[in-house]
């Protein structure tokens, strides 16, 4: 048996976003019969602090601030302790076996991400394709790791509230020679949009378009 240990960002505040987080630890749970999960959930609605989500949830973290994705990331991954590491949105489908693939290709790989049937620039990805193209190899909606990785990279950087993160996190394994792949067999599908749902529409422009400059900023000496 597999162990991995899985952050889940999440925002349960009325049923439709219950059902979203469900069928995502759902897939989790049924498809992948020699892996033991641990899952981590990081709550943004505190309001759930006195009530129970039924799920098979390891922990459930509430920051009580404002939605910083990185930083609630690294809230998530402070709790971790398996040697392999699952980082997803909440509005991640995971298909048959998806997360043994995932756990062999790290045998080879430092990182990786599933094929997202989602994604049509997954659509004639069968088999694992090297590379640190965002969207094309690196999927920042759900990337699994070795634990080194993190020794390495150290804490996700809190300046990528939402978007960009994945940029930044590819230009890092790009500076510390670390190897991704797109695992073409293990697929998954992302629910686009969905995790938009994690923020406020007045706060939708700093937290996407409004970070390009960030990322610019800190790489434009290396890039």
């Amino acid at each position: 048996m597999k162990n991995l240990d899985i952050v889940i960002l999440s925002n349960t505040i009325n049923i439709d976003y219950y059902n979203i987080l469900s069928s995502c630890i759902n897939t989790i749970t049924q498809s992948n019969n020699d892996v033991k999960s641990n899952i981590i959930v990081v709550e943004t609605n505190t309001k759930l602090k006195e009530k129970e989500i039924p799920l098979p949830i390891d922990e459930i973290i509430f920051p009580g601030e404002p939605f910083n994705y990185n930083k609630f990331l690294n809230y998530g991954l402070e709790k971790t302790k398996a040697d392999h590491i699952l980082i997803s949105n909440n509005d991640i489908l995971y298909k048959e076996n998806c997360l043994s693939k995932l756990l062999l290709a790290l045998k080879i790989y430092d990182s990786v991400s599933p094929a997202d049937l989602n994604n049509t620039r997954h659509h004639n990805m069968h088999r694992t394709t090297e590379g640190t193209e965002v969207g094309k190899h690196v999927t920042g909606y759900s990337i699994c790791i070795n634990r080194k990785v993190l020794d390495i990279i150290g804490k996700f950087d809190e300046q990528f509230t939402f978007w960009y993160q994945d940029n930044d996190y590819c230009n890092l394994l790009k500076r510390h020679n670390l190897r991704h792949a797109l695992v073409g067999e293990a697929k998954c599908f992302h629910q686009g949009g969905a995790s938009h749902r994690l923020i406020s529409p007045d706060d939708i422009h700093s937290l996407t378009h409004g970070l390009s400059d960030v990322l610019s900023n800190k790489w434009k000496e290396e890039l």
